[in-house]
């Protein structure tokens, strides 16, 4: 951009400007997560992301991890589920990080990269982060150019040019002895002040890496490697500690105007949209258009409003009124009092999530009903949607006591009549208004209580849900299909799924054994129809088979992950 004499001096520029802190620990995901602009170059295979982890950081809680979008890849259960996967897109997977199974996908081409406003009025622009590699030797090539590097690769880049015509200069690439490290490294980079953007790439081969998970590495756990038989991944890489810092400011610059920081979501239409610029004294600023975009799609407009039907905004914020709800990317353009014009980016400085609607919970009552009356136990469970910003948590107290996070059915089995209240948050903060549902139990005592069994299965695919009601914490879970011998469940088990069910009865039995000794027991019968066409996936080296019929457990973990212990 051209340096204008009727900028602003230096003077009136801090010594040392800040463009870019990134320690990834923004107090929610979603606030992490609209700080930097991410896409995937290669989504024909699969779709990678940047995301945080707990999982290891050089400093603070959280490091940027990257992995093939939702959960990472590579381990699968006989029905498809991962359940040795992190899942990255969550605020750092749930439980224990050090007990994630953390690993990169093949045929990556992953971006990460933020626009960075006032470069040019500092003569020395300065980048450093720390970074940790455990990857390894493959065919992975320069996306640019398709040469062999020979290794999965970190590399760092910058842009010049505005966003209808950006060139990129790739400034870094790790060796191989630091792709290889396994330890975290400093990197310190020296960039020109006419760049717009700055950014990271991480690249892999088409096939796992050399010295990566050996063949069924964790088939002790019911899982095989992803495609089976085959070698598999290795841990990849993690950033922290992103900075990007000016010093020496330039004699003079011209008019630099972006949005200011905004809210991750607005729970209301009318917000404000503050903005700042390099023009403290306003000696050169004549006013600024804001720019705006809906849900990343179509042509950016110029706001305006009845009082600025030209949208020239003069003051500090901008009051915005959205049209409808959802995610909203703003920029700025300056105009200086010499007539100067700052170039229209088209690239958004923030970005806010609009979201007006309230979450939704319904609540479904199970158990042996009888006269108006559930004998013996009863099990409730909720389920929230939200079409905005998403459920953020749902919450739930039984007779007016403490209100509890749900995450799995519930189970009462006490005498008597009942009152559930609950209700859900949404990401944005919307809450949803107090809901009860009141029941009554007779005869109540601790047992397990069958929540679908009512009715014929109309198929030989057969998922049982049931809920324990009873004291204390479940250290042992088994079942019985058809008075055959008893088998070990994961005692956070919540549904059994069996296939290959011949048609008429069966009988299931549930036992569980809580920390005290104590042990509860249930049984169930349910009919099975005419055999159905549903796949539910190959089941090879399942060891869970009864009889030629194979059985899956599903169950509830935090975070919808399993763990095991990493070592390293």
């Amino acid at each position: 951009m051209t340096v204008f004499s009727t900028g602003i001096s230096a003077a009136d520029t801090p010594a040392e400007k800040t463009f870019i802190s990134e320690g990834a620990e923004e107090g929610t995901f979603e606030e992490w997560n609209v700080q930097w602009d991410k896409r995937d170059n290669n989504p024909e295979s699969s779709t990678d992301t940047w995301c945080r982890t707990t999982h290891t950081a050089h400093s603070g809680s959280f490091s940027i991890y990257c992995a093939k979008s939702g959960y990472n890849t590579h381990y699968l259960n006989g029905t498809g589920v991962q359940p040795l996967n992190a899942d990255i897109l969550s605020n750092g997977g749930g439980g224990d990080p050090a007990n994630l199974v953390m690993r990169y996908d093949t045929d990556m081409d992953a971006v990460m990269r933020k626009y960075v406003s006032g470069a040019t009025y500092y003569n020395n622009i300065t980048m450093t982060f720390w970074f940790y590699s455990d990857t390894g030797i493959s065919d992975a090539k320069r996306p640019e150019t398709g040469t062999a590097v020979g290794y999965d690769f970190l590399s760092a880049f910058y842009y010049t040019g505005s966003n209808t015509s950006l060139t990129k200069h790739v400034v870094w690439t790790c060796t191989q002895e630091q792709a290889l490290a396994k330890s975290w490294l400093p990197v310190t980079l020296t960039l020109p002040n006419t760049l717009t953007w700055v950014g990271f790439e991480f690249v892999s081969g088409d096939t796992p890496p050399q010295d990566g998970d050996p063949v069924e590495a964790f088939i002790s756990y019911g899982v095989h490697n992803n495609p089976q038989f085959q070698t598999a991944m290795k841990e990849g890489v993690y950033l922290d500690d992103i900075t990007v810092v000016g010093t020496d400011p330039v004699t003079a610059v011209p008019l630099i105007t972006s949005v200011g920081d905004l809210s991750p979501y607005q729970t209301t239409s009318s917000f404000p949209v503050p903005f700042e610029d390099n023009d403290p004294l306003r000696l050169t600023m004549d006013w600024v258009y804001l720019w705006y975009r809906v849900n990343g799609t179509g042509n950016w407009a110029k706001y305006t409003t009845v009082e600025k039907p030209f949208g020239a905004f003069v003051t500090s914020p901008i009051m915005f009124e959205a049209t409808q709800d959802g995610t909203y990317e703003f920029f700025t353009q300056g105009k200086e009092i010499s007539n100067w014009t700052e170039t229209k980016r088209d690239v958004a400085d923030a970005t806010t999530i609009v979201d007006t609607v309230l979450p939704s919970t319904t609540i479904q009552v199970s158990g042996d009903l009888s006269s108006g009356q559930y004998l013996g136990a009863a099990a409730f469970s909720l389920t929230s949607t939200d079409s905005g910003s998403g459920v953020n948590q749902t919450l739930y107290r039984i007779d007016g006591g403490t209100w509890a996070a749900y995450s799995r059915p519930v189970g009462i089995a006490t005498t008597g009549t009942h009152t559930v209240e609950y209700y859900a948050k949404d990401m944005a903060g919307n809450t949803e208004a107090i809901h009860e549902e009141v029941f009554a139990i007779s005869s109540g005592q601790p047992g397990i209580v069958f929540q679908n069994t009512d009715t014929p299965f109309s198929g030989n695919n057969v998922t049982v849900d049931f809920t324990v009601a009873g004291e204390g914490s479940i250290v042992k879970l088994e079942y019985s299909l058809d008075g055959g011998n008893y088998i070990e469940l994961d005692p956070n088990a919540t549904s059994v799924t069996f296939t290959g069910l011949s048609e008429g009865d069966h009988t299931l039995a549930i036992k569980a054994t809580n920390d005290a000794d104590a042990v509860l027991t249930g049984e169930t019968t349910f009919a099975v129809g005419a055999s159905s066409s549903d796949d539910l996936g190959s089941l090879l080296s399942n060891p869970l088979v009864l009889g030629g019929i194979a059985a899956v457990v599903v169950a509830a973990v935090v975070g919808g992950v399993w763990f095991m212990r990493r070592k390293k």
